[in-house]
């Protein structure tokens, strides 16, 4: 998602030949989702605050009280 998170071109130099199969499955094995888990937020049922980094992105679940 930036240049350190969840980003498959930092392990892969463009001006590389195409990857080998062993190369391939080291990029594969790379290609994953950065995760960072946050403390369960209690909101006022109404409202809640979260703050991230520029850029980020959350994927929130919600469940009923």
């Amino acid at each position: 998602m930036d240049a350190t998170h969840s980003n498959i071109a930092a392990h892969w130099a463009g001006e590389e030949p195409w990857p080998d199969a062993q190369q391939l499955a080291g990029l594969r094995a790379a290609d994953v989702l950065h995760e960072e888990s946050l403390e369960e937020i209690a909101g006022d049922g109404a409202a809640f605050d979260i703050r991230l980094p520029m850029p980020g992105i959350a994927r929130l679940r919600l469940r009923p009280a």
